[in-house]
């Protein structure tokens, strides 16, 4: 009986072993098959962390991905930025956050040396922070910003470290505006489908127009 059982044992222990093999064989065809897939330059750069960790005790060394992206002239922005829109003249690049943040203007002129410009923050937050909208003349003197919380703002560009604001209209839950070519109509959409058209060339907000579309009952 006993000796029976000692076969049995042996067994199951080749069938183990054998198992592992078979695994480790499969893992090795796994790995084998995803270097074929590697692309030349990926292989490149894996030779080079791989020397790199040879010549450190074998170890690959942590890196520090923040000052691997500066080195590319990575530019570090003051709070979360939801969208990029281009100026009409491509000089400068405005990074959209909500109204708890702002906008900042980046001077990209030359994309080697990005540069903040300036920012805009809002004057008060009291409410949850809501995505904004803009729309810039095409002067690239005053920017148009919708914010769905405190309405809509018409700044003035001219001096980018000092964003001053000509003109406000409180005029709550508008999200998307447009300015016409002539930048003298501005046309604003807010959250209940109202789309309402306004004269903005005496740096005021007069409403010209008034469209709700038609709703069936």
């Amino acid at each position: 009986m006993k000796t029976k059982r000692n076969i049995i044992v042996k067994i199951l222990a080749a069938s183990a072993f054998i198992c592992g093999i078979c695994a480790a064989t499969q893992n090795f065809s796994a790995a084998k098959e995803t270097a074929k897939s590697l692309k030349e330059d990926e292989i490149l750069i894996l030779k080079s962390d791989l020397a790199a960790a040879k010549k450190h005790g074998g170890a690959l060394q942590e890196v520090n991905l923040e000052e691997r992206e500066l080195t590319k002239n990575a530019l570090k922005l003051p709070f979360e930025i939801y969208e990029l829109r281009l100026s009409e003249d491509q000089n400068t690049l405005f990074g959209l956050g909500d109204d708890k943040g702002g906008i900042v203007l980046i001077d990209v002129t030359e994309p080697r040396a990005l540069r903040l410009a300036g920012i805009f923050s809002f004057p008060q937050h009291e409410f949850d922070p809501a995505y904004i909208d803009i729309a810039q003349s095409k002067d690239g003197k005053s920017l148009f910003v919708a914010d769905p919380n405190f309405g809509i703002y018409k700044l003035d560009l001219s001096d980018r470290r000092d964003i001053k604001i000509l003109a406000r209209l409180e005029a709550r839950f508008v999200n998307k505006i447009e300015l016409s070519s002539d930048g003298h109509t501005l046309f604003a959409k807010d959250f209940f489908s109202t789309l309402t058209a306004y004269d903005v060339k005496d740096d005021k907000f007069t409403a010209c127009l008034f469209y709700r579309p038609f709703q069936s009952r």
